[in-house]
């Protein structure tokens, strides 16, 4: 520092060099005010701190880069607070390093190609918002890229990730708005305060019946039922003053075919941020087909009253334990007049019911809740009023009276039709009793006729003529004939009786069949039938061998007679649902659907004789409804399948598999 001469202070920078002057070592000396220079520098290390400070404290990122390479990369070589802030890095961990090797999604991102573009060219360039990603870090990123007197480009950029998600949930807002608007199942409609339609959707047309730009071209008047118009007017003008948030109805529109649709309409209004009205939103859905399904149910209750007061059988309906409907046809029942029956509870029609019955119909009603069915029918004894026992069936049922679930109770006075079958089966155990003593009875000389006809063929045979012989034998084969009724006469009785036990073992059914097969030998060789098994090794099960053995000789028998020579039997078995499956089929003169419905009957035979069969047409008509019976008792099932007339017949039985 030096001093003038008027005492100031100034800054000068002195030059001193060492040199040889006319042979003399010597020292100059050259001084210069710095004034100038000093100032530039104090306002130039004043301005370097203000940008430092905008650097810092700008909100948006800045980089500023130097081209590597020319221009094949770019190193870091300034980055503010900011973009280490949107960046999630440290300034000290990227200066002096590449773009590439601490941001590697800069490519993809597509603003390295707007680095060299700006360095390459000199004109600044802005890139849109775009969404950079890598494996560190994710966002949306908006920037702008010039290049400096230097060569070194900077780039200042935003994170706008919020303000784009705000936009996409905007969108999304905009978007479920019209979806909502225009794919609901409903009818919407905004319409100005006047009633003009602003916007609507196609479900609103839909259900009018009008194209979009003609029902935007009509008020709400125009398709207004003329009744329901003043109501609308009222109600509208009640929402304007604010006097209703909102309102419901039901109206009636005129459609643009002229047809009548019934709409349920909810209203409300639209407010600007003063409170004005700036439009309504009205929701319709079409409610014609509930409309016309409630005229029909009451249509239907009416028709259904009609029935109930004529018809014959008691009707009643419970709603939570009360009788909330029943006709005279119940209250003649029972035998109590109709005020008396007004005010019964579920309850008191249970007291009604015959005390030994009473425990078990209890029961029922209890299962049904426990196993939550629906329908249930029984048969019980009643008290009436005046003392009576009457037999009733009774019929109950879950049902949707007004709305809610109820109990429908039919009740059918069936105490003749129970007299009827108890002297019916008294009469059934006299003809049981009959025939079998008859049949016992008609055994023993029956025998003895046999028996002497064969013991006079056996002594005399040799002085009879073959007429008398043939009268002898045919004597006998009657007998054969009338012993084989009486026994089926018995084997039927037996059957019929109740509590029959039958004497059950473990048998192998294969093994039997297979027995009955070759007891029939004979008759099959002599039918010149072939026959054809397809049978299990081993069919175990339990039931009573010869029971069942009748069964399958029965069905053997039938299919061998009624075949005619030089048939077929195949005889197979399957199992099928737990059960052993047997079928016969053979290729005989088949059954006809009548034949079909008759054959398993008492007395059941189809008559062939006399028809132009060939075949042996013998038999008392008791033989499958004796089999009928034996299955039946044994758990199984038996039915017959034929497509007609000499097409064949296949006889099954079913018996349950059972293990232990």
């Amino acid at each position: 520092m030096h001093r003038k001469k008027d005492g100031t202070i100034f800054p000068v920078e002195i030059t001193a060099n060492h040199t040889t002057l006319e042979g003399q070592q010597v020292n100059i000396s050259s001084i210069r005010d710095i004034t100038e220079r000093e100032k530039a520098e104090q306002e130039l290390l004043e301005s370097e701190k203000k940008y430092r400070e905008l650097f810092n404290n700008i909100n948006s990122g800045v980089a500023v880069y130097e081209a590597y390479r020319n221009g094949k990369d770019f190193i870091f070589k300034e980055f503010n607070l900011a973009a280490s802030r949107i960046e999630d890095v440290k300034r000290e961990d990227l200066i002096g390093k590449r773009v590439t090797e601490i941001f590697p999604g800069v490519k993809k991102f597509g603003i390295f190609k707007v680095f060299q573009r700006v360095w390459r060219t000199g004109e600044a360039e802005f890139q849109p918002v775009k969404l950079y990603k890598d494996e560190r870090i994710k966002g949306w990123r908006e920037s702008y890229i010039y290049k400096l007197p230097s060569g070194e480009i900077v780039a200042v950029y935003d994170e706008v990730s919020d303000r784009v998600i705000a936009q996409q949930k905007i969108k999304e807002s905009e978007e479920l708005f019209r979806s909502t608007f225009e794919q609901a199942a409903v009818g919407i409609a905004h319409l100005s305060p006047s009633g003009n339609f602003l916007r609507i959707n196609q479900k609103l047309c839909d259900i009018l019946k009008y194209s979009h730009d003609e029902l935007l071209s009509l008020t709400f008047k125009d398709i207004t039922h003329p009744s329901d118009i003043e109501d609308n007017l009222i109600a509208s003008d009640n929402l304007l003053s604010g006097e209703l948030s909102s309102y419901k109805t039901e109206k009636r529109y005129i459609c643009g075919d002229g047809t009548c649709v019934w709409a349920d309409l909810t209203v409300s209004v639209k407010r600007d941020k003063r409170g004005n009205p700036e439009y309504f939103i009205s929701v319709i859905k079409d409610i014609s087909k509930r409309k016309k399904a409630k005229q029909k149910l009451k249509e239907s209750e009416n028709k259904f009253r009609t029935i109930a007061e004529q018809a014959s059988i008691g009707i009643a309906i419970f709603q939570k334990g009360n009788i909330k409907y029943f006709n005279q046809a119940y209250a003649d029942i029972y035998e109590y007049d109709i005020d008396e029956i007004n005010t019964w509870k579920i309850n008191e029609m249970l007291r009604n019911i015959y005390i030994e019955d009473l425990p078990k119909i209890e029961g029922i009603i209890k299962q049904r809740k426990f196993d939550k069915v629906k329908t249930i029918t029984y048969t019980t004894r009643i008290n009436t009023k005046n003392g009576k026992i009457k037999w009733v069936e009774v019929f109950s049922r879950e049902i949707i009276y007004q709305n809610e679930k109820a109990i429908l109770v039919t009740t059918i006075d069936i105490t003749d039709k129970k007299e009827i079958e108890k002297r019916l089966k008294e009469l059934d155990k006299i003809k049981s009793e009959f025939i079998s003593r008859t049949s016992h009875e008609l055994k023993t000389p029956l025998v003895s006729i046999k028996g002497y006809v064969n013991l006079f063929l056996e002594m005399h045979s040799k002085d009879l003529n073959s007429q008398s012989i043939s009268i002898l034998k045919e004597i006998n084969h009657g007998c054969d004939r009338l012993e084989s009724l009486i026994k089926d006469l018995l084997e039927t009785s037996r059957l019929e009786t109740k509590g029959l036990e039958l004497k059950k073992e473990r048998e192998n059914l294969g093994f039997l069949i297979k027995y009955s097969i070759n007891d029939l030998l004979g008759l099959i060789n002599q039918r010149k039938h072939n026959v054809a098994m397809e049978l299990h090794e081993n069919m175990n099960t339990m039931f009573e061998k010869e029971r069942i053995y009748q069964v399958i000789t029965n069905l053997l028998s039938n299919a061998i007679n009624y075949t005619p020579p030089n048939g077929t039997l195949e005889i197979k078995s399957e199992i099928k649902d737990n059960h052993y499956v047997i079928s016969i089929k053979d290729s005989g003169i088949g059954l006809t659907e009548d034949e079909k419905k008759k054959i398993f009957k008492k007395f059941g035979k189809i008559e062939r004789y006399g028809q132009g069969f060939d075949v042996i047409s013998e038999g008392t008509g008791l033989g499958l409804y004796i089999s009928k019976k034996v299955i039946e008792l044994h758990g199984g099932k038996i039915w017959v399948k034929s497509e007609g007339r000499n097409k064949g017949s296949t006889f099954s039985f079913s018996l349950p598999i059972v293990k232990n």
